[in-house]
């Protein structure tokens, strides 16, 4: 890694084999290259939050940075513009954070679909390549790989083919007994097998027997036939994984089946106790009877708390039991003391009746479950009615806790929790859910994030049912069906998106919303190859406005449209530069299509693509420029450089 290059390796393992643990050790020689190591780990409950890890990962990594003093900071703010150039306005909309060094950025231009999601991998690209150099080479290591959303393992596989003499190990653990045929992490792997990309693995096994009874026999103070029956029974319960073994010997200990002997010095068994112990017991079985020992309240407040994943902190915990800090910090006492929950930092000890409440709301503690196991033994512990109960508190909480700018930073954590409760609000608030899932899909669109994109906006569709395309819920039924139609279409879900598009365009009133449906049609059957139905897409939309062209031009057609051309550029080639911007919107939606008709046209009848292009050129010159003007004058010069003989032969014609 540190000579260059990107390095893909692969930890594999069943839950709780050590894999995170091995992985963290490299924490140690990296330090050593002055690199940096990051991570984020994927939760279950998250998946439709795309990049959520590589987004906490960078949050992490800019915090340190921020931390390392104002001479560096400089130093990488400096770098940062430099090296991310037009790109600074896609990464500060994907890290917010990353506007404490770079200040706020203008907003980025408009694409279709498909411009959207390339400008953001190589955006991201240029991002990664800024911290992953020789002299600080990057560490990122992605946890739980198998609930990995699709946007994320996208930009992996980007990331991966596209190397770009970066100084990049990314580092992937995932539970490969939870990854099967056509799982989409195992899709991604064949992928980047037939493209040569060289992955290595270091699979994590579970201990074997002989590794228990070495354990057992250096712990434990037993006959020989003793430890050949605990061998047995906590390899049948465990099979071998660390993580439950510790567990196992924990409850053992917690209900005095094991005891530390102070006269001897030695741990032992009480073996009559142990053979009580049904061999058909699972960990499970274990860890429930661990949490059923806790205090009523400590349960209410950690099964609270699986419903935030496997990280979570007081604030929230308090901001939604309604209790007071101290409290709350009371309940969860007890499960740290089972060590079912963990602590992220020191501050858990310091909560008292009386402390300082603005102190606690800046920098509140927090805490993550033991494991992924704990965590959902808590939450599915909760009937599906306390789950959405819970969920929608958290979603409300979260609603009025944030400011309209914060809301827009967290949609994706409002949505989520308010969306699994979505049937216990009000229609009204559910026709408000409707437009923060459009937000949510916009957000996850420009994220290039098609998968989460679509699950937003299909709920958002789902909630609409009746209303749908009523009077006063235009606008919003635009919206969520012209999102939908462009996220069926990135997903590949071609005839879905033809029909959400067609349904669009019959209750479209506006000729602006009209060349809108009109511009998707041409992208949807451009992209399938349907280059006939995407012109007549374009030719149809450019009816709407009375320009109508003849579907089979003569060199006649095309010589009267060139000496037109040539005719106002005669009137404007010394304006070119200071054409104004078109303010028009009606005329800004009738160029847009114009120019998108052209591509197609070209494969279907390249007398009529001529003509189009000459009109755009025309309209260019007449009402101003635009965002794709440069490809008007690009396919013009096109046009004169390769075709020049042909069209001076066509003026020659008789008229």
């Amino acid at each position: 890694m540190k000579e260059g290059g990107t390095e893909f390796l692969l930890v594999p393992g069943p839950s709780g084999i050590g894999k995170t643990v091995l992985i963290n050790e490299l924490h140690k020689p990296l330090v050593k290259e002055k690199g940096y190591f990051i991570s984020g780990k994927f939760m279950h409950l998250n998946k439709e939050i795309p990049y959520a890890p590589i987004i906490h990962a960078f949050q992490i990594l800019l915090r340190q940075i921020l931390s390392e003093g104002e001479a560096s900071t400089a130093k990488w703010r400096s770098r940062l513009i430099e090296e991310l150039d037009t790109y600074t306005a896609v990464i500060v909309n994907f890290i917010p954070e990353i506007k404490w060094l770079i200040g706020s950025q203008a907003e980025q231009s408009d694409l279709p679909p498909e411009g959207i999601h390339n400008r953001f991998r190589q955006a991201i690209r240029r991002f990664i390549g800024v911290f992953a150099k020789g002299d600080h080479p990057l560490v990122l290591f992605l946890d739980d790989l198998q609930w990995a959303d699709s946007a994320t393992l996208d930009l992996i596989h980007y990331l991966l083919i596209n190397p770009n003499n970066q100084h990049l190990l990314i580092i992937g653990a995932y539970r490969d007994n939870e990854i099967f045929v056509g799982h989409p992490f195992e899709a991604m792997l064949e992928r980047l097998k037939q493209e040569k990309v060289q992955i290595t693995k270091i699979p994590i096994h579970p201990l074997t027997k002989k590794h228990i009874k070495e354990w057992v026999s250096e712990t434990l103070s037993l006959t020989k036939m003793d430890t050949s029956y605990v061998e047995k029974l906590v390899y049948h319960i465990t099979q071998g994984n660390p993580f439950f073994i510790v567990q196992l010997f924990q409850s053992f200990h917690d209900e005095g089946v094991i005891g530390y002997h102070q006269d001897t010095a030695e741990w032992r068994i009480d073996t009559v106790a142990l053979k009580q112990i049904s061999m058909s017991d699972s960990i499970i079985d274990f860890i429930l009877k661990r949490m059923g020992k806790l205090p009523i309240h400590t349960i209410k407040i950690l099964q609270l708390a699986s419903c935030f994943g496997n990280q979570f902190d007081l604030k929230s915990l308090v901001t939604i039991s309604e209790k007071s800090y101290h409290e709350v910090a009371d309940n969860l006492w007890h499960g740290l003391e089972e060590g079912l929950v963990l602590p992220l930092d020191a501050s858990y000890k310091w909560i008292y009746p009386n402390e300082d409440i603005s102190l606690l709301d800046k920098h509140p503690p927090t805490y993550r479950f033991l494991h992924d196991k704990v965590q959902q033994a808590f939450y599915t512990s909760l009937s599906k009615t306390e789950r959405e109960a819970y969920h929608l508190m958290i979603g409300l909480q979260l609603l009025n806790n944030y400011t309209k700018k914060e809301r827009e930073a967290y949609i994706f954590d409002i949505v989520n929790h308010l969306n699994l409760s979505r049937n216990l609000l009000s229609r009204q608030k559910q026709l408000e859910l409707v437009e923060w899932n459009w937000k949510a899909g916009e957000k996850a669109k420009y994220r290039a994030a098609t998968d989460a994109a679509l699950h937003y906006f299909h709920i958002g569709y789902e909630l609409l049912s009746d209303v749908k395309w009523k009077e006063q819920y235009y606008a919003i039924t635009y919206k969520i069906m012209i999102g939908l139609g462009e996220a069926q279409y990135l997903n590949q879900q071609f005839d879905l998106a033809e029909n959400t598009l067609n349904e669009t365009l019959h209750y479209a009133t506006s000729i602006q919303d009209k060349l809108r449906i009109y511009d998707l049609k041409i992208t949807l059957y451009t992209h399938i190859h349907q280059v006939e139905k995407a012109t007549e897409a374009g030719l149809e939309g450019l009816q709407l406005i009375n320009w109508n062209f003849k579907r089979n031009p003569s060199k006649y057609d095309i010589t009267k449209e060139y000496l037109l051309t040539k005719l106002a550029l005669k009137r404007k080639e010394r304006h070119l530069l200071n054409l104004p911007e078109v303010a028009n919107k009606t005329v800004h939606s009738m160029m847009r299509t114009l120019i998108n008709t052209n591509a197609p046209t070209y494969h279907v009848n390249q007398n009529l693509a001529t003509i189009l292009m000459l009109r755009a050129l025309r309209l260019t010159l007449k009402h101003g420029d635009m965002d794709v003007t440069a490809l008007v004058y690009n396919n013009y010069a096109l046009m004169m450089s390769v075709g020049l003989t042909i069209m001076m032969q066509a003026t020659t014609l008789q008229i």
